[in-house]
């Protein structure tokens, strides 16, 4: 799950969100208020470093944390959304 950080001439919401999206691997693409702007969720990547390096050549992005998951605690779907 590659954490995204901003350029330091972009605004957090500068970064072009489209690459990021269209990318095969990713799952999800969210905006943050946390350490990272971006955060993408990507699953079954059958090489996850180079989806990471792709990420860290886009316009706008400063710095790529790649971490992956050691365990699932807990996951549920029952959010009561929709």
């Amino acid at each position: 799950m590659p954490g995204v950080d901003p350029a330091d001439d972009a605004a957090p919401t500068g970064l072009s969100l489209d690459p990021p999206v269209v990318l095969d691997e990713a799952v999800y693409v969210v905006m943050t208020s946390g350490r990272y702007d971006l955060i993408i969720e990507a699953l079954s990547v059958d090489d996850y470093v180079d989806m990471v390096d792709r990420i860290r050549v886009l316009d706008g992005v400063s710095a790529v944390e790649a971490s992956t998951y050691l365990a699932t605690v807990k996951q549920t779907y029952g959010w009561g959304v929709g």
